[in-house]
């Protein structure tokens, strides 16, 4: 015999899973968005910022050498070569904390090394205008200078090219986590939709199953209450409906058969 209760049970139970299945999806995707917003923050953005910082910095210790030259006193040129070294010291810090934030892509430690190696060329070809800017040999700190134009250009481009690679790399960040939110968007509307198609069904079937057999059964109490012995509700089912309609059924043909036996008993006397 297949309970009504069952049946509720059941409706309820692919209910409550389909809304577990919502859940753990939308929680899937908004893990998924977290991560790419921690690696954008954390990561990509702060990487980004270093690269640049080390940008800047190369210009600023070009600005603090021309300067220093231009300075009309010893003490004005000494005040810039300290800010040069305290930059070049600076610079150091960033280039090593980005070499290890830089991660183990081939790409990445590719770039990072020609980034170190133009670094490298372009210090060492600066030293002698450290030395001589420290000297307060004007002259000579200009020749110096005017022989690394083309490793500093060489040393900007490596730069640039290391902002380029951390900038496609956070887009493509963005890009990952809009996908995810786009995706838990249509994961969600697709799972309310199927939510409500699934509750039309089963409310249909409990509707079949239950509300329009006890019509049935109601629409026969009444005709009975109405004095229509002849009527018969007729479900054929195993349940709590089935069971009532039969017993129902029962006492209208019982109550026939007492009404039909007082009538020939009244016609016999």
């Amino acid at each position: 015999m297949k309970k009504i209760g069952v049946r509720l049970a059941a409706s309820f139970t692919a209910v409550l899973l389909l809304l577990i299945l919502i859940g753990v999806v939308l929680n899937m995707q908004m893990a998924r968005m977290n991560e790419s917003t921690e690696v954008i923050v954390n990561d990509r953005l702060k990487l980004q910022n270093l690269a640049r910082e080390g940008q800047a910095g190369t210009y600023l210790t070009a600005l603090y050498l021309y300067r220093g030259i231009a300075q009309p006193t010893p003490e004005a040129l000494d005040d810039e070569h300290r800010r040069l070294e305290k930059q070049a010291k600076r610079n150091g810090e960033i280039y090593a904390e980005l070499q290890s934030m830089l991660g183990n892509e081939p790409d990445a430690r590719a770039l990072m090394q020609r980034l170190i190696e133009a670094r490298k060329q372009y210090n060492v070809a600066l030293g002698p205008a450290h030395d001589l800017m420290a000297k307060h040999d004007i002259e000579g700190t200009k020749a110096a200078l005017l022989s690394t134009t083309p490793l500093l250009t060489a040393l900007l481009k490596a730069q640039a090219d290391v902002v380029a690679y951390e900038t496609d790399r956070m887009n493509a960040a963005v890009s990952e986590s809009q996908a995810a939110y786009a995706t838990a968007r249509t994961v969600l509307w697709i799972l309310t939709g199927a939510a409500i198609v699934i509750a039309a069904i089963l409310g249909s079937l409990l509707t079949r199953s239950i509300i329009r057999p006890l019509q049935r059964v109601v629409e026969g109490a009444n005709a009975l209450a109405d004095g229509d012995l002849t009527v018969r509700i007729g479900l054929q089912r195993m349940d709590e409906v089935g069971l009532l309609a039969h017993a129902v059924d029962r006492a209208i043909v019982q109550l026939g058969s007492v009404v039909q036996e007082v009538k020939h008993a009244a016609e016999s006397i």
